[in-house]
């Protein structure tokens, strides 16, 4: 991958992940400095043959993390953030041993 291919590559992530925050961390946001770190990063393409998918949801993080991830979540405008907020928050009640979320 040329490094034009991994810039425009970041763009659309930054954009697509990043872009509906309050301060988002956007290609156009960024220090020319930290621009210039894209030479550390090498990008790769990898044609996915199959998916096998984990129910985590940020198990492991305290009962304050873990609140914060919801209460941020439900900030955000996107519908699917909120969705996950909810199957987090129902998660929540069954899920607590001590401080921890499994």
């Amino acid at each position: 991958m040329s490094e034009d291919e991994l810039q425009q590559d970041l763009i659309r992530l930054l954009n697509k992940y990043d872009s509906h925050r309050s301060n988002p961390a956007t290609w156009e946001n960024l220090s020319s400095d930290t621009k210039k770190q894209i030479k550390g990063i090498v990008g790769f393409k990898v044609k996915v043959n199959e998916v096998q998918a984990s129910y985590k949801l940020s198990q492991n993080r305290s009962q304050i993390d873990y609140q914060n991830i919801i209460d941020e979540l439900y900030k955000e405008e996107r519908i699917n953030s909120k969705q996950l907020a909810d199957v987090m928050e129902k998660r929540k009640q069954n899920k607590c041993i001590g401080n921890i979320y499994l």
